[in-house]
């Protein structure tokens, strides 16, 4: 018999794994362009482009929260 952790378990990796490589290159690009901006304003400038840096990882902490209730949803109506 499974146990409820090890069932979630399997099934957070089943959906997680639908997310895809897409999204994991998104998250990738988005945290070396948040690395740049640390260094530059490290170094005492702050580049044009950091607003929309940040605006992209807005994006994808909300997508990523979106996924994720919808994982916790479909756990919770059996899915």
């Amino acid at each position: 018999m499974v146990s409820a952790g090890e069932w979630l378990r399997g099934l957070l990796r089943h959906r997680v794994a639908l997310v895809g490589a897409v999204r994991l290159r998104e998250i990738h690009r988005a945290g070396v362009n948040l690395n740049q901006i640390a260094r530059a304003i490290n170094m005492g400038t702050l580049p044009d482009t950091t607003d929309d840096v940040l605006a992209e990882i807005r994006a994808l902490a909300r997508a990523g929260r979106l996924a994720l209730e919808h994982v916790v949803s479909g756990c919770r109506h059996g899915a």
